[in-house]
């Protein structure tokens, strides 16, 4: 997480399983290191979404600007 965090994407999704989980472990580390503060990332989880639903999001916000985009889709099996 801290080095997505160092990375800091303009937009961070996660889907899949514990997405939500995932959410919340990237806003606090983005607060822990005082980045929420210096710089700002949008986190958002989708949990039972369809991922080409996901993926229209990402496409959307992209549309609004060259930044970084980051979409994890998290497999079974990985616990947050």
């Amino acid at each position: 997480m801290r080095q997505l965090a160092d990375r800091l994407p303009a937009l961070c999704c996660f889907h899949g399983v514990d997405c939500a989980a995932w959410e919340a472990a990237l806003d606090w580390v983005m607060i822990e290191t005082g980045r929420d503060v210096e710089l700002f990332a949008l986190t958002t989880s989708h949990p039972g979404e369809d991922e080409n639903d996901v993926l229209d999001l990402v496409r959307a916000f992209r549309l609004h600007g060259a930044v970084e985009l980051v979409c994890m889709t998290l497999p079974e099996g990985l616990a947050a």
